[in-house]
């Protein structure tokens, strides 16, 4: 079979048997090879991470929680505020009237970890969930908007890195956390969430 007549279930199965654990890598090759199905290998991959990341502390679902964020979000898609492409992070936080020092407040973190993250210099595999459902509040954008931009998905960087940058030139969540000067303690509150 020939790579025109093949389908994004025949890709995603190749990729898989070549690949048991997808990686931002893996979504950036194999959309390189078939770039027809380039956004559904990032979303497929960006999927495949989120899910592996999540906890069984995870699956306790506050169901008051969940039905206010569902309403607000049928609220933006009904307004037309609700954009598809996830920007980037300091693009997605100057949209809503945040710069890089009160995003990265928010966070607990600082301007330089946010610009880490914005450049995607930090590793998704890495990220705690804790962390990027903050972020996601924080952004009002979904969780999933945000992983599948950091796999190389949709949107550019705000602050100027090319998309898909190479898995051994990223960092840690924890490397990059230490290299931006932030406490342990605080590292260790994200990871426990």
């Amino acid at each position: 079979m020939s790579a025109d007549n093949l389908t994004l279930d025949d890709v995603i199965e190749l990729m898989m048997q070549e690949v048991p654990r997808p990686t931002a890598t893996t979504a950036r090759d194999w959309g390189d090879r078939y770039p027809v199905y380039r956004d559904q290998i990032a979303d497929f991959v960006a999927e495949w991470l989120f899910q592996e990341g999540m906890t069984e502390k995870a699956a306790l679902i506050d169901e008051s929680a969940l039905l206010n964020s569902a309403t607000e979000h049928l609220n933006r898609v009904l307004q037309g505020e609700l954009d598809e492409r996830f920007p980037g992070v300091l693009a997605a936080a100057e949209r809503i009237g945040l710069d890089t020092a009160s995003l990265g407040e928010r966070m607990g973190a600082n301007e330089y970890f946010i610009e880490m993250i914005d450049r995607r210099a930090v590793s998704l595999e890495s990220v705690p969930g804790a962390f990027l459902s903050a972020l996601s509040e924080e952004l009002r954008c979904s969780v999933r908007s945000i992983a599948r931009w950091m796999t190389g998905g949709a949107g550019e960087p705000s602050f100027g890195v090319a998309v898909g940058q190479d898995e051994a030139d990223s960092k840690s969540f924890a490397q990059a956390w230490r290299e931006a000067g932030l406490s342990q303690e605080a590292l260790r509150r994200w990871s426990c969430k």
